[in-house]
């Protein structure tokens, strides 16, 4: 089966089915699978674990999470795979590009239910986890893993950069961000499920990706006078940007990088000077942020320009990239900067550092030589600034920072079973009943009932059509009655056989086992209703027939009697209850 890519249905169910895989048809025990139909045909019934394993297979690649999730639990196995078994769950890892989160929960279900059989999953566990706990929260009801089946697939992830299967230092599989996310997601569910207030956690180290702060380039200021003149720039910014113009121009910056010569974007430093100068206006939620926008950019484009005068290539952007960092660093200069003017007679991208006899204006000549008088101009200004700012950085970010906490406060998740649909075992202790039914509401005056009608519904039901129920009946425990107690455990035990050593088996006998403690419990605790009028007879005839005497048959007699007469009142209040409740039934449902 093969869900074939839509490009116009991106999230796409159609399935396909490939008749021509000789391999697949000749691991195959048959050419064909029969699935029982439930008598409600609502559902199939998997016969076979390869049966189970196809009709999974089906569903996930159909999306049908919450049919794929119901599966799981007929897959369960801790032996080895048959060829036909092994190419179902094999062929589950073709969507693993599906990254909904209840597929995510699916595989970890799977994962789960796989623990003990010798076969390998076709997907990465630490990843699976790190994609579930990013998206826990999105995850359906019905698709959360139990908490302790989560804390058991954790322990099994792996957790730092130490554990040998991370691949660190040399090839690592996975980022020291999503080691944290697992690290710390194990250590809170072993806390919530142990009851511990606080949990172990771990920050990943901060990254940094270029020295730009750190940054002090002045060799502009030492450049031979009209060292802008064999340059050549190309720039074609917008007049204006807004909203989100302003957004595609940053993810340009950061998809595609730009120098300080405009040569991928367009844009280089002159965008950066405009937007300094005041010159581009930068509206962002109704704020011109110009000059925030060229701080937050400059970055990108100065350490390219740095890193390719290093190389020994593009030494022309290496005074511009200098210029850049001294304006983008000291703001004392923004308000003197002379406005930056094309005045050739057609402008075009393509601007020369000097001019030409085609075109003897060059807006960069013009630009630089009224700009570079202002620098030096400044110069005082721009050593105290820079200065200042390279004293900061020497100060290290833990100096800076306040050390980071090593545990977090363990707060108690939301359940969300409740909302899980199900069959309920009817075991509630209690229920809310209505203040009484208005007839006339249905359009049926005899139909209302009142909160007295109502009443026995809360204790004993037949108490409003049987005068005197209380007296006919007695609640008796166990021990009253001479019964013995309901034994809290298994009467055997296969614990140390040697086929209940795995996973799924010591977990079946745990569930057996609190079954089993459950229902001693509750048969424990729940009386025994009897008729003490049907026990005082049956006491009586039992010393008639012992003793004999006149006296007590005449006694057996009048137990007798008194018995039937008991029963034969039970029976009529029944009958006549039965006659009315079927009155009205037959009034509500004409």
């Amino acid at each position: 089966p093969v869900r074939p890519s839509i490009g116009s249905a991106p999230f796409s169910t159609e399935l396909v089915i490939d008749h021509s895989d000789n391999e697949w048809t000749s691991n195959c025990d048959s050419n064909y699978l029969l699935y029982p139909v439930h008598v409600s045909m609502s559902f199939l019934f998997s016969p076979t674990l390869a049966s189970a394993l196809y009709l999974l297979l089906l569903k996930f690649i159909n999306r049908d999470y919450l049919s794929s999730w119901n599966l799981i639990d007929g897959v369960g196995t801790d032996v080895a795979l048959t060829a036909e078994e092994n190419q179902s769950l094999e062929w589950l890892g073709s969507v693993n590009g599906d990254s909904h989160p209840d597929a995510h929960a699916c595989r970890l279900k799977l994962n789960s239910f796989m623990t003990d059989s010798p076969v390998t999953v076709p997907w990465d566990l630490t990843s699976q986890m790190v994609q579930y706990t990013q998206k826990v929260f999105r995850v359906s009801a019905v698709c959360r893993l139990v908490k302790s089946d989560e804390l058991q697939l954790l322990e099994q992830c792996v957790l730092t950069p130490d554990d040998p299967r991370s691949g660190y230092p040399k090839q690592p599989k996975y980022t020291l961000y999503q080691l944290a996310l697992v690290f710390n997601r194990r250590h809170y569910m072993h806390a919530m499920l142990h009851g511990e207030a606080e949990a172990e956690c771990t920050l990943p180290p901060r990254s940094y990706a270029t020295s730009w702060t750190e940054l002090i380039d002045l060799s502009v200021l030492e450049a031979e006078p009209s060292w802008w003149s064999p340059m050549t720039v190309e720039y074609g910014a917008p007049a204006s940007m807004s909203g989100v113009s302003v957004l595609d121009v940053a993810h340009q910056f950061i998809n595609n990088g730009e120098d300080t010569e405009g040569g991928t974007l367009r844009l280089g430093f002159l965008f950066f000077y405009e937007l300094l100068s005041g010159t581009k206006k930068c509206t962002i939620a109704g704020r011109d942020d110009k000059r925030s926008m060229a701080r937050l950019l400059s970055p990108m484009v100065s350490e390219l320009a740095q890193a390719a005068a290093e190389a020994g290539t593009g030494q022309s952007a290496a005074p511009l990239a200098s210029l850049l960092t001294i304006l983008v660093s000291v703001p004392e200069l923004w308000d003197q900067l002379p406005r930056y003017k094309d005045r050739r007679k057609t402008p075009q991208p393509t601007i020369n550092g000097m001019g030409s006899e085609e075109e003897p204006v060059s807006p960069l000549d013009d630009l630089f030589t009224t700009l570079m008088p202002v620098v030096m101009d400044n110069l005082q200004t721009i050593f105290t600034t820079l200065t200042a700012r390279q004293e900061r950085n020497r100060t290290t970010a833990a100096n800076l920072l306040p050390e980071p906490s090593r545990t977090i406060a363990v707060r108690r998740e939301a359940e969300r079973e409740w909302v899980v649909p199900g069959l309920t075992d009817y075991g509630c202790s209690e229920r809310r009943f209505p203040d009484g039914v208005d007839g006339a509401h249905f359009g049926e005056p005899g139909l209302s009932l009142s909160p007295q009608d109502l009443a026995p519904f809360t204790s004993l039901v037949l108490e409003g059509c049987i005068p005197g129920l209380a007296e006919l009946s007695q609640e008796l425990s166990r021990d009253v009655m001479g019964l013995d107690p309901v034994p809290d455990t298994l009467p055997f035990d296969i614990s140390k056989h040697p086929q209940a050593q795995s996973g799924v088996a010591k977990a079946m006998q745990d569930r057996v086992a609190a079954d089993v403690a459950l229902f001693s419990t509750v048969e424990n605790s729940r009386p025994l209703v009897r008729c003490p009028f049907i026990d005082e007879a049956v006491t009586t005839l039992e010393e008639a027939v012992i003793f004999k005497p006149p006296a007590n048959r005449h006694r057996s007699q009048q137990a007798r009697d008194k018995c039937g007469e008991a029963l034969n009142g039970l029976l009529t209040a029944l009958e006549a209850q039965r006659t009315c409740d079927a009155a009205y039934v037959d009034k509500a449902l004409p």
